[in-house]
């Protein structure tokens, strides 16, 4: 299958678009930071600034699937750069109108988008945008459902939790405390009761794979691991992984955050993860 990526370079564009050439799927990617591909990496790649006019080799690729991972800017998430985004996205689409062998388009949402939620998270909920990127992600995720819509297109937006592993943000949580515990530091943490949905990158490649391969419109689904994990637990594990001392366990506090009910995931996509969050921290400890 041809497949055209956006974000290729990124966090998950860069795992993403080895595996899928894995599998034997004829990709290309585009990106702004094409001094960021992988060495030994075989896979082929354009310049491309989201918005701005295709080349006539993307044109003439003529991808039946896009995925589009590319958003501006991140952790940069004010009103200037989500509007940024969004005008660039309406220029994008009017770019993929000259494509006419498009079947598919898959997209990245963010587990941001269930603002002011608690506890599990269903795909049929309903939250009201407070803030500007999730403005934007609402305004993209209707922009680009019409689209497909009127063009008979299948439509997947992959709303992703927190996601982490290799080749993640210096500053995330799990990398700073990982680095932190290598030079002999306490990682600073404003809170240890503080709770997120952690799923292992790798977990995510393969939900995106299985949506490519699925002909029908999946809609909104959620990706996360469907569990709550507070920061000290991440903490233990990091400290576990380095022989450090576990410290007192400290039940004092409940956790609260959101999670992924990922029951849809599992009926349409027969996608669960396959990391536990030992797993994927051990995994991502390797590289320190």
């Amino acid at each position: 299958m041809k497949i055209l990526i956006t974000g290729a370079t990124g966090f998950i564009g860069s795992r993403l678009i080895i595996f899928l050439n894995s599998l034997g799927h004829e990709v290309i990617g585009l990106s702004r930071n094409l001094q960021l591909t992988k060495a030994g990496d075989k896979s082929q790649y354009y310049p491309y600034h989201l918005g701005a006019p295709f080349s006539s080799e993307i044109i003439n690729f003529l991808p039946e699937v896009v995925i589009h991972l590319a958003w501006e800017g991140i952790p940069n998430f004010s009103r200037e750069m989500s509007i940024i985004n969004l005008n660039a996205n309406i220029r994008f689409l009017q770019e993929l109108e000259k494509i006419t062998s498009i079947k598919k388009i898959i997209i990245s949402g963010s587990c941001w988008e269930y603002s002011g939620s608690s506890g599990a998270c269903f795909e049929t909920d309903i939250s009201i945008p407070n803030t500007y990127f999730v403005w934007a992600k609402y305004s993209v995720h209707s922009l680009f459902k019409i689209f497909c819509d009127e063009r008979d297109l299948y439509f997947d937006w992959l709303r992703i939790f927190y996601v982490y592993g290799p080749g993640q943000r210096a500053a995330s949580l799990i990398p700073t405390i990982l680095e932190s515990i290598k030079h002999g530091a306490m990682p600073k943490i404003n809170n240890i009761f503080s709770a997120n949905d952690y799923i292992y990158i790798d977990d995510v490649v393969h939900a995106i794979s299985r949506a490519v391969d699925i002909d029908k419109s999946l809609g909104i689904v959620n990706i996360g691991s469907g569990v709550l994990t507070q920061t000290k637990e991440v903490l233990r594990i990091c400290q576990n992984l380095y022989d450090l001392p576990m410290p007192t366990e400290d039940n004092s506090a409940s956790s609260v955050g959101i999670y992924a009910n990922i029951s849809k995931a599992k009926t349409l996509m027969d996608w669960i993860p396959q990391y536990s969050l030992y797993q994927g921290i051990r995994e991502t400890y390797k590289v320190f």
